[in-house]
Parts: structure tokens; sequence; C-alpha cells
């Protein structure tokens, strides 16, 4: 008995041996790391490289290899110089990275297939990224700093990838951003233009390149085969584009050039890019583009060489229409007038029993964005649904796609009319559940997830007058019997109730008599699970639709948008949008709301007028400030709320907060910060404002972690086409500048990743862009003296030129 035991004791020690997990160690010569299994934190302290070598025989088992899948942030020390091959690869998990400033190496596949990984923040002075260092990854941005060389297919495979910036490489490979299918834009401000061998030919996916102001030189096959480019614009100090440079870009139509001295342009520069109709250039550099000598570009000299719009203005306006292909079918919006360059984005919404098919152009997406390169003219195709609706009826099925991707459900919606009252706390969920009745076939059911109430676990719909009402049910248990309440014109006014059966899938019909009026679902007590509702009634017309006309009253001082197809009672919003030094003064009915909003009971015609403005705005013209009263008495936002032109976009579970902090720059004195609570999106923790031209955008911000910095995106036009980025420090409040150039458009600011706090936003207009202080885009300050780049870190002094800048 007494060796039995010892044999068990044996065994147990044995096992607990085998299956021992490891949460700190060394990682290198004076590195040590530890690792957080209730946070998800990976710290990394010391100094040196973590490996020595780019290869080594970490490739499959790293330290923390029992914690591949638990890590959600890495936070490695100061001090830190190399992260070598395969350190955090696999860490499907890991969202956040804090690399420090003295990092220099990034080593081959160091965070491959790091797919939560959307941002990271690169030092400024990192020489050197290994191939397929972010291999599979799951980052939606990146900024490749100006010292660093970058190895082939370093940011391969990442299917997220949207923008690009890159400030420098001094040597890369071809195909750095291969298989990225989301990556549509590039913003490239390499002065010399780098290696040439190219980091984005072969590329389909790019549709946009933007060439900076720092730009002298395009190399050699930068976008060669870039057969989705659009729109490139190539910067004012552009003097060579090389050989085969655009060479085989079959949509590329237009060409934007602020250079005034017509640049040189090699060996089949512009081959077989047949489609390019002009070229845009400065108004007092016409002559001398047409008398260049383009002959080595085979494709640049049979482009039509035209000035600026006005001569000046620096943008060309176009008009997108839009249609319906049966208006009985469908409707459409989005029509107006874009500025070159601007996304347009038009939508088809089609009827009860009628489903989109595709624009006249084939695109089948629904919205359709588009960058607008001339005039646009689009027209929406319907057919009947697949399966056809009874006579005049309207059927809402779970099962349909417009419902069955909801999922869970914690805000109110509507679907085609139909509309689901939920909130975080009492939500209601979409779910798989096979049921058959009356020759229908379910997959899917909404669950009223207990007793409803007027603003939760509710559905409503509007009815014209005498109908049928069908609700396919069936109870939440699967032995209680439990009733739906049918109330009509307001909750809680009876009409009837519904049996929900516990063994099986059942109909309940309500003959409704009476007048038009609002009917509401909902079940008295426990959960009911609906699985569609049809409501039949005889005769009932078709809805009347009206045509919604906008223009400008000329279109050098502003465009419009909104126009299209709406049906009656609809609510159409158009909107003036005037270009620097102009303002909106009305419509042609006599309105001067801007955006306007109306319900449209005929066909509309409407236009926009605009006049100079009557002075330049004033020095400091707009400043939020959040501990005015009209921020700091807001407190948790948790909707979407517009103060004095300044939208800050939240929802419930996404929210922003604005609260008490103390800071102090520039002789301002702060007592309440915005909180930005994490990443943002078009919809939540993000903010937007209009400017009308040329301006000076300064933000107060600060890090919301006392020691890791973060990146505020600042983005134009529309949300996620980044126009710069400004670095939000950990220790201290600091005021980012971003001078902005162009004409007016909408500016959109939030945090890449992780919270930040912002405590003001000042636009300043002046009459003139003072170019030699331009802040350039890049999350730290570059400014250009004397046709140099001198980078400014934190509160570090530097000379150039014997001139102290600090």
């Amino acid at each position: 008995m007494k060796k039995f035991i010892l044999s068990c004791l044996l065994s147990t020690l044995c096992m607990t041996v085998a299956f021992a997990v490891d949460y700190s160690g060394t990682c290198g010569n004076n590195i040590l790391w530890s690792f957080d299994a209730t946070t998800g934190i990976l710290n990394i302290q010391g100094s040196g490289p973590v490996n020595s070598t780019e290869y080594n025989t970490w490739s499959v088992n790293q330290p923390w290899k029992d914690h591949l899948k638990s890590i959600k942030k890495v936070v490695i020390s100061e001090g830190i110089t190399t992260v070598g091959y395969r350190l955090f690869a696999d860490c499907i998990n890991l969202q956040e990275v804090v690399l420090p400033s003295t990092l220099d190496t990034i080593g081959v596949s160091t965070f491959s297939k790091c797919e939560s990984l959307e941002n990271i923040n690169l030092p400024e002075q990192l020489l050197y990224i290994g191939g397929s260092a972010f291999l599979w990854s799951g980052l939606k941005t990146i900024t490749i700093p100006v010292l660093t060389k970058v190895s082939g297919g370093a940011f391969g495979g990442c299917e997220a990838l949207e923008t690009a910036t890159v400030y420098g490489i001094r040597q890369y490979y071809t195909y750095l951003f291969s298989n990225c299918p989301n990556l549509h834009t590039i913003y490239w401000h390499v002065k010399n233009g780098g290696s040439d061998h190219s980091p984005i030919d072969q590329n389909p996916q790019i549709s946009r390149i933007f060439f900076g102001d720092e730009v002298d030189t395009i190399p050699q096959k930068l976008c060669d085969a870039c057969t989705n480019l659009q729109y490139v614009e190539i910067g004012k100090n552009v003097k060579h584009i090389k050989a085969y440079a655009f060479q085989n870009c079959p949509k590329l139509k237009k060409i934007r050039s602020y250079a005034t001295t017509p640049p040189g342009i090699g060996l089949y520069g512009f081959f077989m890019t047949s489609n390019v109709d002009s070229v845009i250039v400065p108004c007092n550099s016409v002559e001398a583009y047409q008398n260049a000598n383009f002959s080595n570009a085979y494709g640049w000299g049979n482009m039509n060489i035209v000035g600026d719009d006005n001569c000046g203005s620096g943008t060309t306006t176009y008009t997108v229409s839009v249609s319906s292909g049966n208006t009985s079918m469908g409707t459409v919006s989005g029509g107006g007038q874009y500025e070159e360059g601007a996304t347009a984005t038009v939508t088809a919404t089609p009827k009860s029993g009628y489903k989109f098919t595709r624009w006249s152009n084939g695109s089948t997406a629904n919205p359709y964005s588009f960058i607008v390169t001339n005039d646009v003219s689009l027209t929406a195709y319907f057919e009947q649904s697949s399966t056809p609706q009874p006579e005049s009826s309207t059927f809402w099925n779970m099962s349909d796609a417009a419902f069955n991707s909801l999922g869970t459900i914690s805000s109110n919606k509507t679907i085609n009319g139909l509309t689901i009252y939920a909130t975080s706390s009492k939500n209601v969920v979409i779910d798989e559940s096979a049921q058959t009745i009356d020759g229908l076939s379910f997959t899917h059911r909404l669950k009223l997830n207990g007793t409803g109430s007027s603003d939760a676990r509710l559905l409503s719909f509007h009815v014209d007058g005498d109908c049928d009402i069908d609700v396919y049910l069936k109870s939440g248990s699967g032995s209680e019997d439990r009733t739906i309440n049918v109330d009509k014109g307001s909750f809680g006014n009876s009409l009837t109730t519904i049996p929900a059966l516990s063994t099986s899938i059942s109909k309940g019909t309500v003959h409704y008599t009476g007048s038009a009026a609002t009917i509401y679902l909902y079940s008295p007590s426990s959960g009911v699970n609906i699985y569609a509702i049809r409501v039949t009634s005889e005769g009932t017309p078709q809805p009347t639709t009206y045509t919604v006309s906008v223009s400008s009253v000329n279109t050098s001082m502003g465009t419009v948008s909104g126009g299209g197809t709406y049906e009656e009672g609809a609510t159409a919003t158009v909107t003036a949008t005037p270009k620097s030094g102009y303002k909106f003064t009305k419509w042609s009915n006599g309105s001067t709301a801007n955006p306007y909003t109306f319900t449209v009971t005929s066909d509309v015609s409407l236009t926009a007028y605009f006049e100079q403005s009557s002075t330049p705005q004033p020095e400091s013209s707009t400043f939020w400030n959040f501990s005015d009263a009209a921020f700091s008495s807001l407190g948790t936002i948790t909707s979407t709320k517009t103060v004095q032109g300044l939208t800050l976009c939240a929802t419930s579970d996404k929210n922003m907060v604005v609260d008490e902090s103390t800071q102090e720059i520039d002789g301002i004195s702060f007592t309440h910060r915005l909180k930005l609570n994490g990443t943002g999106d078009a919809s939540y923790r993000s903010l937007k404002f209009n400017v009308t031209g040329d301006c000076t955008i300064d933000i107060y911000l600060k890090s919301g972690s006392s020691s890791a910095d973060r990146l505020l995106n600042i983005d134009k036009g529309s949300f996620g086409n980044t126009y710069a980025q400004a670095s939000a420090y950990g220790g201290a409040i600091s005021k980012a500048t971003v001078q902005y150039i162009g004409g007016a458009t909408t500016i959109y600011v939030y945090s890449s990743s992780s919270g930040i706090n912002l405590y003001g936003i000042r636009v300043t207009y002046k009459n003139t862009v003072d170019i030699e202080n331009t802040v350039v885009r890049t999350e730290t300050q570059k400014i250009l003296r004397n046709g140099q780049i001198l980078i400014l870190r934190g509160d570090k002094t530097y000379t150039l030129q014997g001139q102290e800048v600090r």
C-alpha cells in the first residue's frame, strides 16, 4: 500500500514538472521578460538586442510560448535596440505594442500573424524592418519613418491595410505590400525616391497616390501594373519621374501636378495609360508643360494639358448624377457636385419585394464609393426578390440577409420599415434556428429576451388601413406556452394577443380594421421568438416617388450634394459646401439652413447661392475649448451631438466622457478634457468639423496613458482618408499643429488606437499659407526650412544651418 501511495506522489510530481508554465525569464543578455495573465500584458525590460542575430532558435518556441494566445499588449522598455526573428509571431490577440525610441531593428517575421494588431507606432529612428515582419497582421494603417530600410514582403498579406504613409526608405524591395486587397491609398514623402526596387508595383488594388512636397524623384516602376490606379497628385518639387513609373495603369484618367516646372519623364513613364485625358497643372505653367519634351513618356505626350480651374483655385468640380432604373422598385441618393479627387458615395434603396442588383457601370457595391475624376452618371437597377412577395404585402423575414447578420441588437434599428427597439441592458438577439411552416423554411429567429417596454424588446411598424397581420412565432421556453401583445396607435393600447406555443412554431393572424396606425408587438412576460411578420392588404398603392435636384449657382464658389430620388414623405438632406474665400448665403427657395433637411412631397429643384466672404477669417476664429460650459456639462456622451459646429460621435457602448482635468500650456488653463475612450470610427469616438479652406488646426492633447505615447489621426474629406497624424504624449499635455492646404472639406479627428484626451481644438484662417513653416503629415513635427526637413522630437532642440529651432 505504501509503495502504491509513493508511486502516486511521484506521478503527480512528474506531471507538475512536465506542465509547469513560466511567467517570467530572460530573453537576451541583461534583458528580462514577465507576463501578467490578469491584464494580458507582456513586459520586456533591459538594454541592447533582445536577440543578437536575425535568425535564432526561437523560430518555433518563443520564451513566452505558453501565452501566445493570451498576450494582448506588449510593452518594450527604453534601451532595447532589437526585437528579433518571430518573437511575437502567432500572438493572435495582440492589440497594442509600445516600442521604445531606442529601437533600431525589427527582425524577420517578428509580428507575423498578429491578426488583432490594427495599429503600431514605429520609432522615428528605426533603421531596419525585416522581411515578412508584419506578414498577415491586422494592420489598418502604417507610417514608415524617414530612416528605415525595409525588406520584401514586410507588410504582405495585411488584408485590413487601407493606407500607407512612407516618409523615407533608404532601401526597399518589390512586393512590400503584396496581397493587401484593401490598400487603396499611398502617401509618398520619400525625398529622393529611394531605391528603384518599387514597393508598390504589381498592386492592382491601389487607387490613389499622393506625392508630398518633399519628393523630388518618383522612382522607376513605382506603380507599374497598378491596374486600379485612378488618381495621382504630384507635389510641387518633383523634378524627375523615372522610367516605367506608371505604365500599365489603364484606369488612370487624371493627373494633378503642382510642380511649376515640368518634371523630366523617363522611358515609358506613362506607357499604356491611354485613358488619361488631361494633366491639371498650375495656371502659369500651362505653356511650359505644352512645350516640354515628353517623348520618353510614351503616354504623357497624348494628354491634354489644362490649367487650374479658374487659374488658381486648384480644384476642378464634377457632377455625379444618380437615377433609378425603375422608381417603383427602388430609389437612389448621393448625387451632387464634388471636387476632383473627392470621394462620392451613392446609395440604392430597394422597395419591399425588390432587391438591388447593380449600377450601370457594373458595380454591385451598395453603398458604392468612388473617387471623382470626371462627370459621372449612374443608374441603379433593381429586380423582384427571388422569393415573390404576396400581392400588396410586406414580409419581414428574420432569415433574410438584412436581419440575420445583426446578431445582438443593443440600440434601436429600423430595417425596411420594421423598427426594433433595444438597449444595451435590454437587448434582443437574432441567431440561427431552423423551423418550417406553411411551406416556408426559416433559418433564423429574433429573440425577445423578456418583457417588452416602450423603449426595449419591442417591434413596431406602420399599416395604412385594413389588413391582415401574420406573425410566425414560438415560445422561448420548450415547456411553457407564452403570448405576444399586439397594440395599436401607442404602446399599451391593446388590440389583441397571439399565443406562442412551446412545442413548435405557429402562425397567429390578426385582422386589423381601421385607419392608418402604428402596430406594436412585444412579450408581456418572458422570452418569445419571432421568425417573420407579414402585413397583407388589398389595393395598397405603390408609394409616389419624386426627384430632388441640387446645383450650385457657381461651382468656383461652392459645391452641393444630396440629390436623388425619394419616396413621398421621405426626408431629404442637401448640403452646400463653400470653397475657400466664399460663404454659403441661401437656397433658391429662400432657406438659409445648411445642411437643409425637408420632407419630400413633390419634385424639388434647389440652387445653392454663395458669395465672397466679406472679410478674411480672423486669427483664432474658432476655438472649441472643452473647459467651456457648452462642453464641460456633457459628462458621458452616448449618442452623436453637435456643439457649436463640432460634432462628437458616440454610441451607448462606445462612449466618450467630458470630465475634470487641470492642465496648462501656452498660457491657456484647461479645467476639463474630452476622453476618447479607445480607437475611433466614423460613428463613434471621433470628432468632425468643417473648414472652408487653408487654415491652421491646433489640437491640445495628451495620451490617456501616463507612460505610453499614442497617435491621433486627422483625416480630410472622409473618414479613413488620413491627412496627418499627431503624437499624444504620455508625460504631459502638448499642442499639435497641422497646416491644412486645400478647399472646403470636413476634418475628422480620432485615436488610431487606445485612449487619448483632448483639451481644445482651434481653427485659424489666414490670407496666405506660411509654406516655410508648414507642418507636414507625420506623427512627429517636421518643419521645412531652406528646402530641408528638420525633425522635432519631444522637447529637444536641434539646429539647422546655424538656426536654432525648438
